[in-house]
Formats: structure tokens, sequence, C-alpha cells
């Protein structure tokens, strides 16, 4: 069709042309109609001929339009003299004044020349890198015509989707009676960036690793791995199902980067999201074979490495079981470039049909007793977004016609400032043990440490990862530097940290139990299956040795603790009905059960007795007139003139019943169930901070997480407005005292939190239709959020890749 349309704008033009040249020659009547015939018919024929030539050759249709017009104008010109005796009058004339004047003429045919020498290359070039790309972008694509995927704007990764979601898009598609008659087949897999390293030393940090559904593959529609040996996809899947290492396909250009070849190990290394976190995952692989750029080879490009493995295999290696992130759609090679754009948004909509709210993160809770559901989001920053919120509102008649909607903003903070002192500095509430170093206080608890500058108010804190502890720390000169232990590791931390997570940290093969400074380092008690081993550590923490000690231990530990003094070491064994001591020379590290536990062994400093409001389980002056001692909820500091509280520290993360570890926040309520309005500006305080004295002169300096992580750590002022504890309906949040600080005005917590207008964490509905027998409203709001449901909620989108490559 765009051919035939090229051709006839090539005949109209010249042929327009041509009538305009003959009728201006002014010899139209006096010209045999044989030769008028002639002259209008030998341009446009010559100039459809040449098109037609051009796009046999394979040229775009621009260059092969452009090019039958020239030609064709051309013919034109050169037939008119052969007719018409004005124009071959010219044509001598012409010849003449080239013959006498020839420096001139050469000047402008050179110039001609070279001007058409470089239309011409430049038209060449573009048409070779035309046809480059195409022949790159097919490659890559092979059948793919459209392609279901997207990528999270929160995280920056792919999105990953349920098996059962891509398969009941498929089915969605096929029933459709319009699409149904144009695909050709789909296809599921996944699409990721990981490293490779060879046995040999060779790497490479960046190799994109495709994987897809060998029993889908197995239909045909898209060409083979290798085109040559038909390897497929199954085949893959069939020898990792009976293999303990994966097996994994290589292309030729990562085969020849890492210098591997079949049979070859490679360690695979992959990001991954665990807990919302990224954590980098590594697993032992084998070349099954090593394949050319051809088929589903050349997934990656024609010159690009590129890994290959089975569905299966690849979402294990990549922590997606189950899940997928792209689906791709072959359609009929019969349809043009225009039907497939238009199947884009058919292909859409079906797909928007089958979602439903679970499928894009909206979480059901519903709780009979008070007869009420609870509607949170699991998507990006976890929140239902403002245009469902305020629909919500405008159909209340029909959803939620005798229940009241209470809207929660959650609003996660880092930092919290009174009086220009940081409120939440602490690793842990909990706080053991308190140490003094110059300028410093360090604060120490279950779950990790850290310290705060007396002088330029900067803090640090490290935090044991979730399901370990702190398990011991011991201290270097003045307490300026400290190690510690958690899980296997060992970390050197010191006063001077500021952005970085620890100085130093000593990966070890066996569980830390217990440690202490030594002369030359620092010794760290290990322990495992067959005993105890001390390892050595030299002041930047590289292992100088490791030695299993002769130590018989109880059936039942409790606790160990080991001190070197003065070269000698003293270690204790806590067994359920005695403790066990043994001293060793630094020197034999040797051990003999002695008597009595050493004098002085003691790695925690005395603390005084706990002076109201402190507890007593630790406290020290910091020598600028306060005292740091711990209360309920952190830590306090007292001016020890007037033995008031002068301000207060806060975990950054606390435990809350129930919920697991949360960030402080303050939360904003809103709707007709809310029992009370803040207003903008101020912010009602927990209890947590009545030791601050805190009065209607007084303000807080809010910092949000949302708006800190995107690089705005400006904080958001507001005044005390009183103590939230007492406000009548809020009874339930005794629970969250932990981590609620405070509650703001709607308008504030959207500032705090980076969320849009009418954003919300949590929407409760309660009344009416949420319980009993009557259930109506439940089933109202799942049926209206299914509906508005769609691909865009979850970031997924549907792409015609090949002719957006193209045209590009």
């Amino acid at each position: 069709m765009i051919v035939l349309l090229s051709l006839i704008v090539v005949a109209a033009a010249v042929a327009l042309l041509s009538v305009v040249s003959v009728a201006l020659s002014g010899r139209w009547s006096s010209t045999s109609w044989s030769k008028r015939a002639l002259l209008l018919v030998c341009g446009p024929v010559d100039g459809v001929l040449s098109a037609l030539f051009l796009h046999w050759l394979g040229a775009s249709t621009l260059t092969a339009t452009v090019g039958g017009l020239l030609l064709g104008l051309m013919s034109m010109l050169f037939v008119q003299p052969m007719l018409l005796p004005q124009r071959l009058l010219v044509w001598r004339l012409a010849r003449e004044n080239m013959l006498r004047r020839k420096r001139q003429s050469a000047l402008m045919i050179a110039g001609l020349v070279i001007a058409s020498a470089i239309i011409t290359s430049s038209m060449v070039v573009g048409d070779s890198l035309d046809r480059t790309v195409g022949l790159e972008v097919q490659a890559a694509w092979g059948e793919t015509d459209l392609l279901v995927s997207g990528i999270s704007p929160t995280t920056g990764v792919s999105v990953a989707f349920e098996e059962d979601l891509g398969e009941r898009f498929w089915e969605a598609l096929v029933d459709d009676a319009v699409l149904s008659t144009q695909l050709d087949g789909r296809q599921f897999g996944v699409a990721s960036t990981v490293s490779l390293s060879a046995n040999n030393g060779l790497a490479e940090p960046s190799i994109a690793l495709f994987a897809r559904n060998g029993t889908v593959d197995n239909a045909g529609v898209w060409a083979p791995l290798s085109p040559t040996t038909g390897l497929r996809y199954s085949d893959l899947a069939a020898i990792n199902q009976d293999s303990e290492t994966p097996a994994v396909v290589l292309n030729s250009v990562a085969a020849e980067t890492l210098e591997v070849s079949e049979g070859d190990e490679l360690e695979v290394g992959a990001f991954v999201t665990r807990d919302a976190e990224r954590v980098r995952t590594t697993t032992q692989v084998v070349v099954h074979a090593v394949i050319a750029n051809q088929g589903q080879g050349a997934m990656a490009g024609t010159r690009s490495p590129a890994v290959f493995t089975d569905l299966s295999t690849a979402q294990s290696m990549l922590g997606m079981e189950g899940q997928l992130n792209r689906c791709s759609l072959a359609f009929d090679n019969q349809l043009d470039d225009r039907e497939v754009r238009e199947a884009v948004q058919r292909v859409n909509d079906a797909m928007d049909a089958v979602m439903t709210a679970q499928d894009v993160g909206v979480v059901w809770t519903v709780d009979e007793e008070t007869s009420s559901l609870t509607v949170s989001s699991t998507l990006d920053l976890q929140r239902v977004s403002g245009e469902d919120v305020v629909a919500l509102r405008e159909n209340r008649s029909v959803l939620y016609p005798s229940a009241s909607l209470l809207e929660v903003l959650q609003v996660p903070l880092i930092d919290a400032v009174h009086n220009g002192s940081s409120l939440l500095t602490l690793a842990d509430g909990s706080i053991s043990e308190l140490r003094s170093a110059p300028q410093t206080v360090w604060h120490v608890g279950p779950n990790g440490l850290g310290f705060e500058r007396l002088d330029t108010s900067d803090a640090w804190i490290w935090q044991a990862d979730e399901g370990q502890r702190l398990v011991d720390a011991a201290w270097g000169e003045n307490n300026r530097t400290v190690a510690f232990l958690s899980g296997q590791s060992a970390y050197l931390a010191d006063i001077d940290l500021l952005d970085e997570t620890e100085r130093y940290i000593a990966e070890l093969p066996d569980d830390v139990v217990a440690l202490t400074k030594s002369s030359s380092g620092w010794r760290v008690l290990t322990v495992n299956a067959t005993g105890l081993t001390l390892v050595s550590l030299g002041e930047d923490f590289v292992v100088e040795s490791t030695v299993p000690l002769d130590v018989p231990l109880p059936s039942t530990v409790l606790s160990y603790d080991v001190v070197e003094i003065n070269q000698t070491l003293h270690l204790s064994v806590e067994g359920l009905l005695s403790t066990t001591h043994y001293v060793s020379s630094g020197a034999t590290v040797v051990f003999q059960e002695t008597e009595g536990e050493v004098a002085g062994t003691s790695s925690h400093p005395s603390t005084s007795a706990a002076a109201s409001p402190c507890d007593g389980r630790a406290s020290l002056l910091d020598g600028g007139g306060h005292r740091w001692c711990t209360f309920e909820h952190g830590l306090l500091i007292v001016n020890t003139t007037t033995g008031n509280p002068t301000s207060l520290r806060l975990p950054v993360l606390s435990d809350a019943l129930g919920f697991g570890q949360l960030p402080q926040m303050v939360l904003a309520f809103g709707g007709e169930g809310a029992a009370l309005s803040v207003e903008e500006g101020s912010v009602l305080t927990s209890a947590r901070l009545s030791q601050l004295g805190l009065t209607s002169e007084s303000s807080l300096a809010l910092t949000g997480v949302f708006p800190y992580a995107y690089g705005n750590d400006s904080a958001v002022t507001l005044a005390h407005g009183g103590d939230y504890s007492s406000v009548e309906g809020f009874e339930q949040l005794a629970d969250l005292d932990s981590v609620v600080l405070g509650l703001v005005s709607l308008t504030d917590g959207e500032r705090l939190a980076l969320a849009g207008e009418d954003d919300r964490s949590l929407l409760m509905f309660s009344g009416g239709g949420f319980g009993g027998e009557n259930t109506s409203s439940i089933v109202a709001l799942q049926t209206w959020f299914d509906q508005r449901s769609g691909l865009g909620d979850v970031h997924l989108t549907v792409r015609a890749v090949q002719l957006d490559a193209a045209e590009q």
C-alpha cells in the first residue's frame, strides 16, 4: 500500500511538471499527438520504473520516492530537446557557452558533482544505517510484535507479575473475537541483567539474561535458540530438571569475552529483592552450549553478549519464583503496521479487563467483630491513589451508603528536631551501655550501637540485620574505636565515621560469640560444631591467625566472654549450672581452667544510681553539665544543675507489637469517620515526648523519609498543639505508641510523605454492609476496585517494540 502510494506521488508530480513545461514552450498546437504523448508520458513512466527499482533494492520509501522524482525529471528534460526544436536550441546555446567559458563551466560542474555526491552518500549512509538498525531489531525481537512489560518508577527495576496473571492475559486475548484471528502465539519470560565470572579470572559485570517458558516455546512460533542445532528452552528445562548444577547457554560474543566453552563453570551474580531491599546473590552454573547470535540467541542483538536458561532456573536465580517480567505476543505476518498499532490499544483493553484489585496490590482486611473493612496497598509507596479516594467519596451513596470512611496517611520520619537537637539518633531503644569518648557519647543496645558528637551534633548508628543481634563489643583506647560482633561478622567503627556504614568488616566462617582488644589488634572467639576457635585480627581487621581451642563445652552454653589483660587471655563459659573460667598465655593460646573470675574483666563501665526520671540501666556525665541516662523509651539528657531533662533521644526504628519493626512516624486522619481534626501547621505529640516539657510555644521540625530519599532534606516546622493520648477515640493508638510520634493535618502529612493530593495509606470503612449477614458494601467495593484496576496501576505497558525501534 505504501509502495503504491509512493508510485502515484512520483507519477503525478512528474506528469504535472511535464504538462507545465510543454505548455510554457508554446509549441503544443503545432506538435503532433504522438510527440505530445511522448513528452507527457516518458518522464512519469521513467520515474515510476526508477522508484520501483529502488524499492526492489531495499531503499526506504522516502529514498525511493525522491529518487523516482529526480530520475523522472531528468528523463523529461532529456526527451524535450529531442522532440521540441525550441528546447534543442537552448541545449545548443548551453553547449556553446560551456565551450567558450571552460573555467566557469568546469567549476559549476564540479560543484554540482560534489553536491550530488554529498547528497547521494548521505542518502546511502542513511539507508544503510536504517537497514542495519532494521536487521538488528528483527534479530533481537524475532517474532515479537507486542511486548507487555514495565519499569517501576520507585525502584528502577522491571515490574514482576504472577504467572497466573500472564495466563489470564492470554485467555482474554484468545477470547477476543478480533485478536484471536490476528495472533500467532505468546511467550512468557524473564529478562534481567546479571554478572558472569569465569574460573579463569575473567568477568563481565553486566550481561543480559533471558529465560522463557519451555512448554510454550515448544509451539515453535519463535525460532530456536540455535537454528543450527535446534536447541530450545524446553531442552534446557529438561536438562535442569535432573541437574544439580543449573545449565545455561552463552551466545558466541559472551563466550569469546569470557574465553569459556561448553562444560566450563561460571558464577552468575544478580541483585534480587528481599524484604523490599536489593540483595546480591550468586549461583554456580555450567555452560551447556555456545551458540551463534542467531534465532533467539540474538535476543540481545547480533553483537552483544547474552546468557540464556529456562524460566524455572532463572526464577530461582533471581528470587522470582512463580513470577514473570515480560509477555511477548506474535501477530500474523499478513498484518500491516497500521493494524499492529491498532492492536496495541485492543490488547491493553483486554488485559485491563482481566486485572483485579489484588493484582495491583490492593489488600482487604475484614474485621467481622467490628463490622469494618480496611483497604491498603502493597504497591510502590503503599498508598491508595488520590483519584480512587476522590472517586470513593463521590460514589458513597452507591458503595457504602450506611457506613463511614476514615482516611489515614502514614508519614515515616527520618528526623525530628527540637531546640536544635535531633531526637531520632538511636540504633536501639533498649540501651544497655553508655560510653564516653572525646566530644562523643556512645550508646549500645541489643540491636545495634552508635554515637553522637557533642561538638557537631552529628550522629552515626549501626543496626543488626533482621533476625540478628549485637553479640559483643570491645573498646579501643579512649573509646575512640569499637569492635563489635553480629552473625558471622566482626565490625570496626570509630568516632570519625559519618556517612560510612562501618570502618572495616571481617567475614568469618563460624558464629562469633565474643571478642576483646589485644595489644596488636583484636581477638574474636567463634564457635561451630567441633568447638571454639580464636581468630586474631589486625588493626585493619585483616585475619592474622586462626587457632582451634581445646576447651570442653557444656551441652548448653548461655554465654561466652573473653578478655586480654597484660597479654594474658581470660575465657569464661557460662553453662546452665555454673561458669567455668580459663586462662592462657597470649603467646601459646593454651587454656587452663582456673578458679574464680579474674578481677577487672568486666566489659561494662559502672553506672550511678538511678535518679528520676532515669531508670538506672546506664548513665554518664558528658563534661558539659549534662547527664545522659536511659529511660523507658531511649535516652534522656538531664541538666545536672536543675535536674530537669533538656532533650531526649529515640530510636530511628522501633518494634511495634504485632506490626514488626517500623520507622518513627506521624499519622494524619481525615474523612467523615475522623474523631478529630488537627489544625494545619500544628502537631499533637505522643506521651513519649512528655519529658521535653512542650508548651504551646514549642515546635518540632519534622523531616519525612520519602522527601529525604529523593534529595529534599528540608524540614517542616509544626507548632505543638497538645498530647494526642488524651483525645477520645484514639485509645487504640497506645499499641503503636512506640512508633507514632504524633498526629498532623492531612495537608502537612502530604508534604511530609511526598504524597499526591488525597493519597492515603489506609481507608477504614465501618458500619452497615461490612459485617454480619450484610456484606453488600464489601462486595460492592471489591467489584468497584476490580473495575478500576489496570496495567497502568502496576506500571505495565503494551508496546509495539519492533515498530517503535524502527521509528527511532
